[in-house]
């Protein structure tokens, strides 16, 4: 077996395998995006939240409603009262123009309330709608987003298929003692098992290579490794 060539085949692979490595890294966020429903959840949380806001107001605005249908109805029960003539003591007469007078003060203050609690339900009305729409508009758009992002994925398990059988083809050309040393730097290098030699130098490390060193990664019979980081050297 050539092992100049080998070294060549390694680096093929191990552009494969980073590229293999992407891909699976990208379908992986690609799941996570499709089956993620978090915003879609804190919509609806927003929504049942402003529909309790909005019972809350709509609870607030009918009592103050009853209290002044209930005001209103003692005024006029006093005035028929007061009006009909049957009550002939004018200290009592006197009580019930008092009460009346603390009537329609109440019956204003109740009413300004009342528009008040209006105005506020209204609001809060308003916004609920709004959160509604929120939720349809981004229900519409992670819809379309995720139609865009199955494309990416078909896209990218179709590119994931073909590389699977050129890796195939690659490992063909590699002995099984080199594709472990391969394999081993790999895990131990964060994936960067083979370098190349750039400017007489390890492009992973750095490091310096003597004349000696650079011509045998380029003749010699067995894999090169770099003095200084371990990586096997291709000399590209």
């Amino acid at each position: 077996m050539n092992f100049m060539n080998e070294s060549a085949h390694l680096y093929q692979l191990q552009k494969i395998d980073h590229e293999l490595d992407y891909i699976d890294q990208r379908i992986k966020e690609i799941d996570q995006i499709l089956s993620s429903t978090e915003k879609l959840q804190e919509a609806d949380q927003n929504i049942t939240e402003a529909k309790r806001r909005t019972h809350s107001a709509l609870q607030g605005l009918r009592a103050v409603e009853d209290e002044v249908k209930s005001v209103v109805l003692k005024k006029e029960q006093n005035e028929s009262t007061l009006y009909s003539g049957k009550i002939k003591n004018p200290k009592e007469l006197q009580d019930l123009e008092n009460e009346q007078a603390i009537l329609k003060k109440r019956i204003q203050l109740l009413e300004d309330e009342q528009l008040e609690k209006i105005i506020y339900f209204e609001t809060l009305e308003e916004q609920e709608k709004e959160r509604v729409r929120d939720y349809k508009n981004l229900q519409a758009e992670l819809i379309s987003q995720n139609s865009e992002i199955q494309g990416e994925k078909d896209k990218l398990e179709q590119n994931k298929t073909r590389l699977g059988i050129e890796r195939e083809v690659t490992l063909r050309s590699i002995s099984s003692a080199n594709l472990q040393s391969y394999n081993q730097l790999r895990n131990s290098k964060r994936g960067l098992a083979v370098a190349i030699i750039r400017d007489d130098s390890c492009s992973a490390c750095g490091a310096s290579l003597r004349p000696a060193e650079i011509q045998a990664a380029n003749s010699s019979k067995e894999m090169f490794y770099c003095a200084s980081c371990g990586r096997i050297l291709f000399s590209g």
